[in-house]
């Protein structure tokens, strides 16, 4: 399901759930996730694809750039 066909509601829940996965929410922007997520399918799933994916990114190591590139200045 693209952006396009999704529901206002939908929308809105997924940009909640990035504000969760960064600690944004406040107390009632939870409670409105919490619920919408309660209710829908596609966007519990959409929710989980997303936390596994920052997780992983987020746990990986640092790659160190095998050389290094300076800016060169006139």
């Amino acid at each position: 399901m693209n952006s396009q066909t999704l529901s206002r509601d939908c929308r809105n829940a997924r940009e909640l759930l990035s504000l969760s996965l960064d600690g944004e929410l406040d107390a009632l922007a939870r409670l409105k996730l919490d619920r919408h997520l309660s209710d829908c399918a596609p966007c519990r799933l959409h929710g989980a694809w997303v936390e596994a994916i920052t997780h992983a990114l987020r746990s990986a190591p640092l790659e160190r750039p095998s050389i290094l590139i300076l800016p060169r200045f006139p």
